[in-house]
């Protein structure tokens, strides 16, 4: 099995974004959905023995309610979530997704 970490900041206060919701799916098909804890983080075992190693995972994150943002900015946009693409070579691989998001965009990166 492999195993999905992440850890979500909040870049407005710098505290640890808590009930986020976090979604991870393929070729468009929900395969997990749950909720980042009180300290910001989410960990998941999930079995990907029956797919790729070249699949494109989606991991998406709250971030319109995170923020409460119910309005469509100046240009008529509304964020609802921010999703990152990438691959699991390794089934039984760990892999730990940090992002720290704010009501205008998120960074991702990698964590070995």
């Amino acid at each position: 099995m492999a195993q999905i970490t992440t850890h979500t900041l909040n870049s407005l206060d710098g505290t640890h974004a808590s009930n986020v919701e976090v979604k991870l799916s393929l070729h468009g098909t929900e395969i997990f959905s749950g909720a980042t804890d009180e300290g910001g983080r989410l960990k998941f075992d999930i079995d990907i023995s029956s797919y790729q190693s070249t699949d494109e995972f989606f991991l998406s994150f709250g971030i319109g309610k995170l923020f409460g943002l119910k309005k469509k900015n100046e240009s008529g946009v509304k964020i609802n979530y921010a999703a990152l693409s990438f691959q699991m070579p390794d089934k039984d691989g760990q892999y730990h997704i940090p992002v720290i998001m704010s009501p205008n965009g998120c960074s991702f990166w990698w964590s070995g």
